[in-house]
């Protein structure tokens, strides 16, 4: 059984330097378990980062053409 917790994901989707380790154990799905929280907190942090990030460029556009509300 191969348990992996939402920063073992966050490794993996980001495709960090750890990545491959965690891969190891992530694409081994007849062995994978994955707790509903760390779905949630997964979840969570990437809609987060997007929010941030369409934030940003929402204001970026504004600004670039002179409609800052």
């Amino acid at each position: 059984m191969n348990l992996v917790d939402s920063c073992g994901w966050m490794e993996y989707f980001c495709d960090t330097k750890r990545a491959d380790f965690y891969a190891l154990a992530i694409e081994e799905l007849d062995t994978l378990v994955v707790p509903s929280v760390c779905i949630y907190e997964v979840f969570k942090k990437i809609l987060r980062d997007v929010g941030e990030q369409l934030r940003m460029l929402l204001t970026y556009r504004q600004v670039a053409s002179n409609h800052v509300y």
